[in-house]
């Protein structure tokens, strides 16, 4: 089982899908003004350090950070197919989505 998570522009087809994914499961579960989701275009526009997680090359879920500075960082969008729950995934996306978000920050010349 091969399990990796690789940064993602957040309107890729596989980011696209699976953040439309999550709208909908919380769509029926919360009202609209209880729904504080980040839209695509607003991922793009906080640079949010977005991440997708494939199981065996399948796109399984997504994540992202927004950061405050060098000082910390907001989690955004964290979502884990359903089929796939229950599997140590959200677990491995989040602190690989950490360590990523991490690495990709001091790639860009931040510290960290």
């Amino acid at each position: 089982m091969s399990r990796v998570i690789t940064p993602e522009h957040p309107a890729s087809p596989d980011a696209t899908a699976l953040i439309a994914e999550l709208d909908a499961h919380l769509e029926p579960l919360y009202p609209r003004e209880s729904r504080h989701g980040f839209s695509i275009q607003k991922l793009i526009a906080d640079s949010v350090a977005f991440f997708v997680i494939r199981d065996d090359g399948s796109p399984a879920g997504c994540g992202g950070i927004k950061f405050f500075g060098t000082e910390f960082g907001e989690i955004k969008r964290m979502y884990v197919r359903p089929q796939l729950r229950g599997s140590g995934l959200g677990k491995l996306m989040r602190t690989g989505t950490t360590r990523s978000a991490d690495a990709t920050r001091n790639a860009f010349g931040e510290e960290e």
